[in-house]
């Protein structure tokens, strides 16, 4: 009974082993040596790669064209130290080579050069390795441009990293704007200084204003009294002494004629 236990014990750890050796890890993500994985991207599956502890290349099982047109075998892949710092980038691709076709698959051993590596760094330094990108577009330069940085800083535009000098300044002006604030959270509730951002005194004050504004248009209509609306005639000066004479002879006939009747 013990002998089959332990024999299921030990097909159980293989299996484990085996499941974790052929784990799939994602672009941008830390692959340590010596562990052969799969990597899947928007134009190649690659399969099997691994960087084995001490050597000179990189080593992909099968390289797996997944798009609708051929194209060159390429890809872009990280080196990192104990740190999980970029310590060089190999930007690989074979555009003077045959084209993979749709669904076709090839092998590939990508060599690591000095000139993919930081001046202090040495292959053995090399700890973890990534996927940082197929480099659809043939790169071949570049090999030192993300030195220092992280995986995840990988592909960030530069001014998104702050430098010591910018990050101290950063923090000098985060202490002067919380100082302002305080100061300002102070006066306004332990000082009048900002009274006049009470609802009440606002009223107030405009009640005042329009007070002042009365009191002055009644000062100004006793000084100088506006001048009296003009009557509007409806018959001229003229008309009406023209009238009044018309009106004198009427009279003054008919007094003849009774006159003259009597």
């Amino acid at each position: 009974m013990k002998k089959i236990v332990k024999i299921v014990v030990l097909v159980l750890a293989l299996f484990m082993f085996k499941s974790v050796n052929a784990a799939n890890y994602e672009i941008r993500e830390l692959i340590p040596v010596d562990i052969k994985t799969n990597v899947l991207g928007d134009y190649f599956r690659y399969k099997g790669i691994v960087y084995k502890k001490g050597s000179t290349s990189i080593k992909i099982d099968n390289v797996q064209n997944k798009t609708d047109e051929d194209r060159y075998l390429s890809i872009s892949i990280g080196l990192f130290n104990s740190e999980k710092e970029n310590i060089g980038t190999i930007n690989y691709c074979e555009d003077d080579g045959t084209k993979l076709a749709q669904r076709e698959e090839r092998s590939v051993d990508i060599p690591i050069e000095s000139s993919s590596l930081s001046k202090k760094a040495k292959v053995k330094d090399i700890k973890y390795i990534s996927v940082i990108g197929e480099n659809e577009n043939c790169r071949k330069d570049g090999e030192l441009d993300y030195v220092g940085q992280t995986v995840d800083e990988i592909g960030l535009p530069k001014n998104a990293v702050l430098d010591d000098d910018s990050s101290r300044l950063l923090t000098i002006i985060s202490v002067i704007v919380g100082i302002l604030v305080f100061i300002f959270v102070y006066n306004f509730l332990f000082s009048n200084k900002y009274k006049n951002m009470n609802g009440d005194d606002v009223r107030q004050e405009y009640a005042y204003i329009n007070k002042e504004k009365r009191l002055e248009r009644e000062y100004n209509n006793r000084v100088n009294p506006p001048k009296p609306k003009e009557v509007k005639k409806n018959k001229t000066d003229e008309q009406r002494q023209q009238e009044i004479r018309e009106k004198e002879l009427e009279d003054n006939g008919d007094s003849d004629l009774r006159n003259m009747y009597k």
